[in-house]
């Protein structure tokens, strides 16, 4: 019995950051996430195995990444699944870590000592190994040539004039446009592109993923490898608007200037995404599949001369 409930508190302390993204909780509340499954490790583990025992204090800084590793994870499934299901729903995210505080305290109240630590120890040493994972893949990226981010909190305050905007992502081109060219005036320290990149990765929101979108498939904006990792972004977060958008834009950014292909995803990239989503959204993977044929065709095209 005290099994089940340990188990019942487990399952509300860790749906509640995915059910928080899937009800439109922005991407910083992995902060307050984080540090509600720091409590539930305090309450759930002996004295002297929990992240504050003498012994185990010197790992505090590694068991706090790990926290914040798995709420960005947790939430960024639960807005994966917004996007993928259509869910338009919002609830406050005071509601979701309620529940999750009540998971915590019923986990302290119904927790098997002696059965905790282990299963505790083990996900901790799964997740340490997805965050080494993770970083090492950022290294390849890096080492691979794609353009360095700038400071996230000088991306934020250079680019809050999004803020104007719903973050939802029900905005019209011409607002997104708009907007954009206000930004353009007032960005002085950072690139555009880079700074709309990080933005739109720490954000979260549909909104800033379009902007990206928009400003590296614009004629003037700066060619680089930027376009190609905000397709990554969007691809990863299974946003269906932002790629449809991204695929079109890409190919009347051709037509206006077909040496723009240098910075867009490889064709055999967009074909294999074209092949995954053609069940679900056949028009968009039509769109990836016509852009990476225009992209091959320049390819032949300069090849012949």
């Amino acid at each position: 019995m005290r099994r089940a409930g340990f188990l019942l508190a487990g399952i509300m302390v860790f749906a509640a950051p995915v059910a928080a993204g899937a009800t439109g909780a922005p991407y910083l509340a992995l902060l307050a996430f984080a540090g509600l499954f720091f409590l539930w490790s305090v309450l759930t583990r002996s004295p002297e195995s929990g992240p504050l025992a003498p012994g185990t204090r010197a790992m505090l800084p590694v068991t706090i990444a790990i926290h914040l590793a798995l709420a960005s994870l947790l939430l960024g499934t639960g807005h994966m699944l917004r996007a993928l299901a259509g869910i338009d729903a919002e609830v406050p995210l005071t509601a979701w870590l309620l529940v999750g505080l009540a998971g915590a305290l019923l986990g302290r109240m119904a927790w098997p000592r002696g059965v905790s630590d282990g299963g505790a120890d083990l996900a901790e040493a799964a997740l340490k190994r997805l965050d080494e994972t993770a970083r090492q893949a950022a290294a390849d990226r890096a080492a691979q040539g794609r353009v360095p981010q700038p400071d996230g909190g000088v991306a934020l305050t250079q680019t809050d004039a999004l803020e104007a905007l719903p973050a939802g992502g029900n905005v019209t081109e011409a607002e997104i446009a708009a907007a954009l060219a206000r930004l353009e005036d007032t960005v002085t320290d950072i690139r555009l592109g880079p700074a709309l990149l990080v933005r739109a990765e720490t954000t979260g929101t549909p909104r800033d993923r379009l902007a990206a979108v928009w400003h590296v498939t614009d004629p003037g904006a700066a060619r680089d490898a930027t376009a190609q990792e905000v397709f990554d972004l969007v691809v990863a977060t299974a946003d269906v608007v932002a790629l449809r958008l991204f695929a079109s834009r890409a190919a009347a950014l051709l037509t206006h200037d077909p040496a723009a292909r240098q910075a867009l995803p490889d064709p055999a990239r967009l074909t294999t995404i074209a092949t995954e989503i053609e069940a679900l959204h056949p028009g968009e993977a039509d769109l990836l599949t016509d852009l990476a044929g225009r992209i091959e065709d320049l390819r032949a095209e300069e090849e012949d001369a």
